[in-house]
C-alpha cells in the first residue's frame, strides 16, 4: 500500500492506571504503524495521566479533561483527530497485532466506509478467551439488522473521518449505548463491511454495564425511542423480542418469578424469532 491512510485512534481513559498499559501495548504491536494514539483523560482521579505519559512514543497522545463520561471523552478525541480513519480502543481492551492493516487494507480502494469485526472476550484471566459476541456478517441491502440489536463490537471499528463528519459525533445524553446509536446513524447512509475474524480483545468487567444489566436495557429503549421512525412492523416485533429477553434475564437476576415467567411466555410466543436467534449465536 504506497499511500498509506492515517489513523486516529480515540481511547478514553477513566482511573485506567491498571489496565492502560496493556491497551496502548498492543497499539504499539500494531503491524500498521501510520497512526495516532489520543488518550483522553476523563477526570481519573489515579495516575492514569502519569502512566501515559511515561510511554516514549510521539504517536501517543494525551488529553486531560474534567469528567464528562465516555461519550464526551472520545468526542473529544474525535474533534483533536487527525486521521483519515478513525478507530475505537477503551482503555482495558486489547487489539491483535493485524487489526489495523487488516481493517485499512480492506477498506482503501473499495466501496465502504466501515468495518467491524469478531473479538473475543476475556475475564481475569487473559489466556482464557471466549466467543461472547452474536457476529452477523452485515450486507447494505439488510442493515436494518442494527435496528433490532447492537452486534458492533466498538473496539473492532474502523470508520472514515468523512463519514463522522456526515453524521455526527455520539450522543452524550446516552450512557453505555452511544455506539449502537451512531452505528444506527451510519448504516441509514453508508455501507459498512465485516471481516470474519477476531481482531479484538474485549474485557468483561463486573463493574462495567455488563455487570448493569438493568440499567443498560433502560438506555437501549432510548435508542430504539430516538430511532422508532425508522422501524417497520416486522422490525419492530424483533426488536420487542431481544426487549422481552433481556427483560427475562433481568427478572431472573432481580428473583421476580412472576416477570420472568411472563417474558418468557413472550418469547416462546414467537418461535421463529426464537430459533433465528439461537441459529445465528450458535449454529451458523
Amino acid at each position: 500500500m504506497e499511500n498509506k491512510p492515517f489513523v486516529s485512534i480515540i481511547m478514553p481513559a477513566y482511573n485506567a492506571e491498571k489496565t492502560i498499559v496493556e491497551s496502548i501495548e498492543s497499539v504499539l504491536r500494531q503491524t500498521y504503524i501510520n497512526w495516532e494514539l489520543i488518550v483522553v483523560n476523563d477526570g481519573s482521579k489515579d495516575s492514569t495521566s502519569a502512566v501515559v505519559l511515561a510511554i516514549n512514543d510521539e504517536r501517543v497522545r494525551l488529553i486531560e479533561q474534567e469528567n464528562g463520561g465516555v461519550a464526551n471523552a472520545r468526542n473529544n478525541g474525535l474533534n483533536n483527530a487527525k486521521g483519515e480513519y478513525i478507530a475505537f480502543l477503551d482503555s482495558d481492551d486489547l487489539w491483535v497485532e493485524e487489526k489495523l492493516e487488516r481493517q485499512v487494507t480492506t477498506l482503501v480502494g473499495g466501496n465502504n466506509k466501515m468495518c467491524f469485526a469478531k473479538t473475543w472476550c476475556f475475564g481475569e484471566n487473559l489466556n482464557q478467551t471466549t466467543d461472547c459476541f452474536v457476529n452477523v456478517a452485515l450486507d447494505f441491502e439488510d442493515r436494518d439488522k442494527i435496528l433490532i440489536y447492537d452486534f458492533i463490537p466498538i473496539l473492532t471499528v474502523l470508520i472514515a473521518k468523512d463519514v463522522l463528519d456526515d453524521v455526527g459525533n455520539f450522543d452524550e445524553t446516552l450512557h453505555g449505548v452511544e455506539d449502537w446509536d451512531l452505528w444506527i446513524r451510519v448504516l441509514q447512509k453508508y455501507e459498512a463491511i465485516y471481516v470474519d475474524e477476531f481482531l479484538a480483545k474485549y474485557r468483561i468487567s463486573s463493574t462495567g454495564l455488563s455487570g448493569n444489566f438493568e440499567k443498560h436495557f433502560i438506555e437501549e429503549e432510548k435508542v430504539w425511542m430516538k430511532h422508532i421512525d425508522l422501524y417497520s412492523k416486522e422490525i419492530s416485533s424483533y426488536r420487542q423480542w431481544f426487549a422481552n429477553k433481556k427483560q427475562t434475564i433481568i427478572a431472573k437476576q432481580n428473583k421476580n418469578i412472576f416477570d420472568f415467567l411472563k417474558n418468557l411466555l413472550k418469547l416462546f410466543r414467537l418461535p421463529n424469532l426464537l430459533f433465528e436467534f439461537f441459529y445465528i449465536k450458535y449454529l451458523r
